[in-house]
């Protein structure tokens, strides 16, 4: 998948209406038949839901960063 990003500090009601045109442009008929005669599967992530999976991802115990340093350590 690919992700569309917006710089940091960009107001709140900025990225509403940017998530609402990218949301709505991938409901386009159109451009979804386009993207099928391409062989392109469509299948959208709300920005939303896609923030909340990245946030997830960065927040990583302590510990778990000790571990895997002393693992790439060990490895070298």
């Amino acid at each position: 998948g690919r992700s569309i990003m917006a710089p940091p500090g960009l107001p709140a009601e900025r990225v509403s209406e940017v998530r609402k045109a990218f949301s709505a442009a991938l409901r386009d008929p159109e451009l979804l038949n386009e993207a099928a005669r391409g062989g392109i599967d469509i299948m959208p992530m709300g920005g939303e839901d896609l923030q909340a999976m990245i946030m997830q991802s960065v927040q990583v115990p302590p510990a778990t960063v000790t571990r895997v340093k002393n693992l790439v350590e060990q490895a070298k």
